[in-house]
């Protein structure tokens, strides 16, 4: 009665179970890890929040970000408008500073 009941029938001869309570990712990075270098490891099944994954899915699950990872892009996402908003209200003074040293340069020369 847990939420890892969902995988009863992987639980057929020996088996290897990894758990990963803060990122799920991290128990999928393993386990990838470790079959590339061992050739008789297997994944057989998946479950993530009570529902039963294919094998298959250990790529999409292994290549979720960490937490720091999805907060670092939250935090670049929010940020963007802003720099951008600045950067464009600063270009307005740039271009009149430019313009009047060029008038200044050509009044200069003549």
């Amino acid at each position: 009665d847990t939420e890892f009941d969902c995988a009863r029938e992987a639980f057929i001869g020996p088996s290897l179970l990894v758990f990963a309570m803060q990122d799920p990712g991290a128990g999928a990075r393993l386990c990838k890890t470790f079959a590339k270098e061992n050739e008789h490891f297997a994944v057989r099944a998946l479950a993530v929040s009570g529902q039963l994954l294919d094998a298959k899915q250990i790529d999409v699950l292994a290549k979720l970000p960490t937490r720091d990872q999805a907060l670092s892009q939250l935090m670049s996402v929010i940020q963007a408008p802003t720099a951008k908003c600045v950067s464009t209200l600063q270009a307005v003074p740039s271009k009149l500073v430019r313009t009047l040293v060029a008038v200044r340069d050509q009044k200069q020369a003549a």
